[in-house]
């Protein structure tokens, strides 16, 4: 926001998710207008600059065209059919030249059993990835109890940080208008 003051960010989460990000962007901003789609009132959202969208009530923002989307580690906590869901909403809001950063695991089995591949996502032939590989950064968590598979420093395992069980994969891509 800072690099772009006259865009609108636009967070969709879980709504109990989405509280905290309100709180800490407020925080972060606090001159900035902030909205959130469940509110009444006659504004216009494209004029906030920070828009909060629980993830239920996307047909909220159906008027927003955006320029680039970011997903980071939660596409990999919903359903083939959620993700086949915000696919289709993605490819229907994006402008034309819009890029999407997706980051997640490349293989995640949900509690149900569902499986998921990040290959095997709604993806299209036509969509155009610039960025397609194991992703650097996205490595590790951060937890209370200190998992075996971790980072060492000089032979010690460092507290609290562990591996995630499996490589996470990221590709920019700008997604096909095509369903």
């Amino acid at each position: 926001k800072a690099i772009f003051p006259n865009s609108t960010i636009v967070l969709i989460d879980i709504g109990k998710v989405l509280l905290f990000q309100a709180y800490y962007c407020q925080r972060a901003h606090p001159d900035g207008t902030h909205r959130s789609v469940l509110e009444e009132g006659s504004y216009k959202l494209e004029r906030c600059d920070f828009v909060y969208c629980p993830a239920e009530f996307l047909e909220r923002i159906s008027g927003f065209l955006f320029d680039v989307a970011v997903n980071i580690a939660s596409m990999q906590e919903m359903t083939n059919e959620s993700l086949t869901e915000y696919f289709y909403f993605l490819r229907r809001h994006m402008e034309d030249d819009g890029l999407f950063y997706c980051c997640n695991r490349e293989h995640k089995i949900l509690a149900g059993g569902e499986v998921l591949e990040f290959v095997r996502y709604p993806w299209h032939p036509d969509d155009v990835h610039l960025v397609d590989d194991i992703c650097p950064w996205y490595k590790y968590y951060l937890a209370f109890v200190t998992q075996p598979n971790g980072p060492r420093l000089l032979g010690l395992r460092v507290p609290l940080v562990s591996y995630f069980d499996g490589p996470t994969r990221h590709r920019l891509t700008r997604l096909s208008k095509e369903q």
